[in-house]
């Protein structure tokens, strides 16, 4: 299997760096076991004339090894169990964009995958970290089909990849138990009632979006500025689905993600759209507000998601209830009467850090991801609808204060799944920084310091145990 280690998007290397976490931490408990393995056999097979040192230091080795076993395993066997699976789903569509897709289908041992990717051509699949048999075969237009047979030794979380040309590896989640599946947390239902359910905001709320201060002049120029944005890529473009994702590429293609801001603090200086196309920089809110915007003014109903996807500190097992850390997009398609989702921010790779940019990457995987495949790792906490073309008519009416009343048409807090709206001005930016490329969780030291000190007590029980061994050779030979 080719290393996976050049042109990953963001995204994806989340992914990668919690399953490598994974396979590492259960790597140590299989040393963890062989070395408690260790102690039970030195404290079990004493022999007549065994210093008892040797046999205490033996015990509480045995005792420590298996402390460092729990603590360096737990964190792993959570991982494997703490997603709360609602059932599980044996073929996965991971789009609706018929050039832009693969269909995944589980069969036992087995699983087969099929699909088109037009402009960027697969050149290979499997499952990350392991090796397994795979026939794989690709046409020049983009189509591919391939099957996966492997039987892990374990039941675990597992990646499937596949490989473009252009060097991007798209990969989605499963798990074996007795067979391939893909799990299901039940965010897909959760994630359409809250879409279906989304409140709409004040108009004020765009023009502070739009402009830190709500400026008048600020708020025009950025309106005519973003206009002609959509002139220019979408041009005499008739279909809605068409001029989306033309505008979500033209994000990818010339908006960075801000690294210096989402490691200092994201306010609304970052994600205000006049700002956004100055600097051509901003974090996840940037980009759902610049492409909601450029969606409203091409004739496209658009809403502002907020929740959570794996990052930073939001893994597998926290998606369903970790705090929120993300935001992005669904716009509505008439012609098919349904939603559509669009991660702009998970669409282009383009990173600016410490003054410099890095080589962009876009790629298609997050416009019009299917809600099975959004549901590994996304998360819909508030819909809302703003309507950004309505901004200066609010700033002209003077109305800048915070609404004191709330939506009727709300979802509740539990099986319903309430989302109220944020009504607060300016608007808050608090936890949506989506630290996508983050992997800086503390990590602790109780499991390295556990096994030295193990290591080092066995060191020490081997020492005794030689120089015993002399000793009584010694008393023999005197005997």
């Amino acid at each position: 299997m080719p290393e996976i280690k050049e042109k990953i998007p963001r995204s994806e290397k989340i992914y990668k760096k919690e399953k490598n976490n994974i396979h590492l931490l259960q790597k140590k408990y299989n040393w963890c076991i062989i070395f408690t393995s260790y102690g039970f056999f030195i404290s079990e097979s004493r022999e007549p004339g065994m210093n008892k040192n040797i046999l205490c230091l033996s015990r509480i080795t045995c005792v420590l090894f298996i402390l460092t076993a729990l603590t360096v395993f737990l964190p792993a066997f959570v991982f494997s169990s703490g997603i709360e699976e609602t059932g599980n789903i044996s073929r996965l569509v991971t789009s609706n964009n018929p050039d832009y897709y693969s269909v995944i289908e589980t069969n036992g041992d087995t699983f087969s995958a099929r699909g088109t990717y037009k402009n960027d051509r697969p050149v290979s699949a499997g499952i990350s970290g392991v090796r397994s048999s795979v026939q794989f075969h690709a046409e020049s237009d983009g189509s591919y089909r391939a099957e996966i047979s492997f039987k892990p030794p374990v039941s675990a979380y597992y990646d499937f990849y596949i490989h473009l040309e252009s060097g991007v590896y798209l990969t989605y989640l499963m798990k074996y138990d007795n067979g391939w599946y893909f799990p299901d947390n039940g965010l897909e239902t959760i994630n359409a009632q809250r879409v279906e359910k989304a409140s709409e905001a004040p108009d004020i709320a765009a023009a502070y979006y739009i402009s830190v201060n709500a400026d008048k002049n600020e708020i025009e120029s950025t309106i005519d500025e973003l206009k002609k944005i959509v002139e220019e890529v979408c041009g005499d473009e008739p279909d809605d689905y068409k001029k989306a994702y033309l505008l979500n590429r033209w994000i990818a293609d010339n908006i960075y993600y801000d690294h210096d801001a989402a490691e200092t603090s994201v306010t609304l200086e970052t994600v205000a759209i006049h700002n956004v196309l100055e600097k051509r920089r901003t974090t996840c809110a940037g980009f759902a507000n610049t492409y909601s915007a450029l969606l409203e003014l091409a004739g496209i109903r658009s809403l502002n998601l907020k929740g959570a996807a794996i990052a930073g500190e939001i893994t597998y097992e926290t998606l369903t209830t970790g705090g929120e850390n993300h935001e992005f997009s669904a716009f509505w398609y008439e012609k098919q009467n349904r939603w559509v989702y669009a991660d702009s921010c998970w669409s282009g790779a383009g990173d600016y850090e410490k003054g410099v940019t890095s080589e962009r990457i876009t790629y298609d995987k997050y416009f019009d991801i299917s809600g099975s495949a959004f549901a590994l790792n996304h998360r819909v906490d508030k819909a809302e609808e703003r309507h950004y073309s309505k901004a200066i008519d609010a700033v002209e009416k003077g109305d800048t204060q915070e609404p004191t009343s709330e939506p009727e048409d709300t979802i509740s807090e539990t099986t319903d799944n309430n989302v109220i709206p944020d009504n607060t001005f300016p608007p808050s930016t608090s936890n949506i920084k989506n630290n996508d490329d983050s992997d800086k969780g503390e990590k602790s030291i109780v499991p390295f310091i556990t096994g030295l000190a193990g290591i080092l007590i066995i060191g020490a029980g081997v020492i005794i145990a030689v120089n015993n061994n002399k000793k009584q050779k010694k008393e023999r030979t005197k005997k």
